[in-house]
């Protein structure tokens, strides 16, 4: 049973591994081209605006 489930393994390690580094270029590259502390998009007030007042009531 044990070395039935050490490929299994073996395999989620290596996809969790290769996610990691997909999503850690991703976000490198985010922040290479300024998206990542875009001061825009961390303002609440910029993304609240749809559908909120600017004092956090229910926009009329």
């Amino acid at each position: 049973m044990e070395l039935a489930t050490r490929p299994a393994t073996r395999l989620v390690t290596e996809l969790a591994m290769e996610l990691a580094m997909e999503l850690a270029m991703e976000l490198a590259m985010e922040s290479a081209t300024g998206l990542a502390t875009d001061s825009a998009a961390r303002r609440p007030s910029a993304r609240l605006t749809s559908d909120f007042g600017p004092q956090g009531g229910v926009a009329a």
